[in-house]
């Protein structure tokens, strides 16, 4: 029965990404479009949550196969309404938004467009009008497809995205979980069940990150990875770029203090760069001067027989060292105290995605060194 609430048969082919996934950031070659707000929303409330598989809901409006209600975006639907069956709800919810893409990500077939979700919890399949382009499993970690090619089939119809979002928590997912099925029919109707669990905390459930939609040159920047160390007074980055849509490109790093000022440059996809007189990054209370960065710029060119390429990312680096003895937590080989605070989401101060003022401020006035941001997802 629990493979029903799962189901992992009869989908369409998934487009799923193996390679890099760099956080989305605007640049000279990079736009982002926020999908944030609010999303037409409907939960499966079929006795085998099966239904909108079953009648293919993503292949028109939401609201023409059904109720509908607004649900905001990123957020768990269990703490939005007032009704009880949502909050404990078990089984599939589904997503939709419309939204116009700008004419130029059309009309440019040398623009990736690609679809990127923060967070679902915890099994999400996505369709773009109609036609499914990736499916995920876990509800930590970001997943996204390219649509540029789906999009430019219909041109001049509005983009329109549906996310399918099932909670069900099994022995194999994270945390486990187990659906009992209640089958005493003197106390509970047919097909009942609940959702078991052997954790201290609420199974929230939604889409809990921002959904966006952002653009690279056909030929881009796939992955930037960061090491530093450091040596006396001499910090050591090292990197490693790699490339996609190109067989052949040049890469420029370009590692700048915050002033702007080159300190350390190379043409080299790979490399290490030596930063004299460094800046290291330190926790707050353990420096005069906490949380110094650095920018790596990088910089692609390529051609083909086409057309040329550029694109640009800038990564924020701060050059330090953390390394764990047996009785002690070291940054920059000096031993740093936890001194912090855990900021509940059930408090009337919510902090669910972002850093808000007041804990900021709360910091800086009991001078602790750490926060937890969010205890749920």
């Amino acid at each position: 029965m629990l493979r029903v609430l799962w189901l992992f048969a009869a989908l369409d082919s998934v487009l799923l990404s193996d390679t890099g996934m760099l956080f989305p950031r605007e640049s000279s070659s990079r736009e982002v479009k926020e999908l944030n707000g609010l999303w037409v929303f409907r939960a499966d409330r079929s006795p085998n949550r099966n239904q909108g598989f079953e009648r293919a809901w993503y292949k028109s409006r939401l609201a023409e196969t059904g109720p509908v209600i607004d649900m905001p975006v990123p957020a768990s639907y269990n703490d939005i309404t007032q009704d009880p069956t949502l909050r404990d709800f078990i089984g599939w919810v589904w997503y939709e938004r419309e939204l116009t893409v700008p004419a130029r990500w059309i009309t440019d077939e040398d623009i990736r467009v690609v679809l990127r979700v923060g967070s679902a919890h915890y099994y999400s399949v996505v369709w773009v009008n109609g036609v499914k382009v990736t499916e995920h499993e876990g509800g930590h970690l970001p997943f996204e497809a390219e649509i540029g090619t789906l999009l430019r089939k219909e041109p001049t119809i509005p983009c329109r995205i549906t996310i399918a979002v099932n909670n069900t928590l099994t022995l194999h997912t994270l945390p486990p979980g187990s659906i009992q099925y209640m089958n005493d029919s003197t106390r509970y109707p047919d097909g009942f069940f609940v959702q078991n669990t052997n954790f201290d905390f609420y199974n929230y459930a939604g889409i809990h990150r921002p959904v966006l939609l952002y653009t690279t040159p056909k030929a881009y920047l796939d992955d930037i990875t960061v090491v530093t160390d450091f040596m006396d007074n001499t910090g050591l980055v090292r990197y490693s770029v790699s490339v996609q849509g190109t067989a052949s490109a040049t890469v420029k790093v370009t590692l700048m203090d915050t002033g702007g000022h080159c300190v350390a440059s190379s043409n080299e996809p790979s490399g290490v760069l030596k930063v004299a007189d460094v800046n290291l990054w330190w926790p707050y209370l353990m420096h005069e001067n906490p949380g110094y960065l650095y920018s790596l710029e990088v910089r692609l060119m390529a051609a083909d027989e086409r057309s040329t390429y550029e694109d640009v990312y800038a990564l924020p680096v701060g050059i330090r060292t953390v390394n764990v003895t047996s009785t002690q937590f070291l940054i920059n080989n000096k031993p740093f105290y936890f001194h912090g605070v855990n900021k509940h989401e059930d408090a009337d101060v919510r902090t669910r995605v972002k850093l808000n003022l007041p804990s900021f401020l709360l910091g800086v006035e009991f001078e602790y060194s750490a926060l937890q941001k969010y205890l749920y997802p």
